[in-house]
């Protein structure tokens, strides 16, 4: 048997008597045996600065290998052949030796230190994280989108990575997954899962990483050919959009806001005040907020507003973008 000769190799090396050889250096090494890795031969040795501390490491291995054997000597041949055997195996899928599995499943267990229901765990994130945050709604809806699929009355460290790709696979959508994942996060973080099992497996190596679209970054002379292209032209409303854009940092989107089955939302002229730009909670990337106007945005504003009189309506026509001024 493959196991038995393992064994008695293994115990032969255990009771080796480790002794101290001194170096022409003046150092000491202890040689701790051969060993066979993957057919080849080595010789791991431990190198100490003197004598002392080599039979120090003599005494404290010999120690420990004694205890070792007194813990292994009453231990099942059939259980110490299925343990070999399961280690094979799960080093052979990749997911590490039976130790660093058992490592892990402890590590996950001891980490779940509270424990409720889902439904429970989602009436306490709403309640006293999220308070009356804008994004109390949308998080409830996405999230009871969830629960329906799951179940209400089950635990919620039972909403493991499988358990959620799965609901993933059926209900496809960054922004459901995003949802859903703020919320296991913060479940982490009091106690009721071990991690976050919405976030996505690492990519492995050799694929191509999915590309994200990059931030348009202008240096002066670009910005101040955008902005002469829109004067020369006459377009007053690109104007606008490229001088709020470039002076108040308005993002693209908080301009023209499309949801599906719903008409457009639209940045107003009546939102651009002298106390600065509301953006509606409709409109922003994340929250409702008042951006300041400062210097040289006021002039700009005073030009377009010379240039197209009283200013009212939408700062950018419902059926306009505005981006393909970048290309000038």
């Amino acid at each position: 048997m493959v196991y038995a000769e393992e064994a008695q190799t293994q115990k032969k090396r255990q009771w080796a008597v480790l002794k101290p050889r001194e170096l022409p250096n003046g150092k000491w090494q202890v040689s701790l045996g051969v060993e066979w890795v993957d057919g080849k031969r080595k010789n791991p040795r431990r190198i100490f600065a003197n004598n002392a501390d080599a039979l120090q490491f003599c005494r404290d291995e010999d120690a420990r290998k004694s205890a070792h054997g007194q813990i292994t000597a009453g231990a099942d041949g059939v259980e110490v052949a299925a343990w070999l055997d399961l280690d094979k195996k799960l080093l052979e899928a990749g997911a590490g030796s039976l130790k660093e599995v058992g490592n892990r499943i402890l590590k996950d267990t001891l980490a779940v230190t509270e424990h409720s229901t889902a439904r429970e765990c989602l009436t306490k994130y709403l309640t006293t994280y999220l308070g009356h945050s804008v994004y109390t709604d949308d998080s409830r809806g996405r999230v009871n989108c969830f629960l329906r699929w799951f179940g209400d009355d089950r635990q919620m460290r039972e909403a493991t990575p499988e358990v959620m790709k799965a609901f993933f696979n059926k209900n496809p959508g960054n922004t459901l997954r995003r949802t859903v994942s703020a919320w296991c996060g913060w479940a982490v973080d009091e106690g009721y899962l071990p991690s976050n099992p919405c976030a996505r497996p690492k990519r492995r190596k050799g694929t191509k990483k999915k590309s994200v679209p990059e931030a348009v970054i202008f240096s002066p002379l670009e910005a101040s050919d955008l902005l002469r292209a829109a004067i020369l032209a006459e377009d007053w409303t690109s104007l606008s959009f490229i001088a709020l854009g470039l002076f108040a940092g308005i993002r693209p989107m908080e301009f023209r806001k499309k949801f599906r089955g719903a008409p457009a939302v639209l940045l107003d002229w009546r939102h651009v005040t002298p106390d600065g730009i509301e953006i509606h909670p409709k409109n922003a990337k994340t929250i409702a907020r008042i951006v300041p106007i400062i210097d040289p945005l006021p002039e700009w504003i005073e030009l377009i507003r010379k240039k197209k009189g009283n200013l009212s309506g939408p700062v950018l026509a419902a059926g306009k973008r505005g981006g393909g001024w970048r290309k000038h």
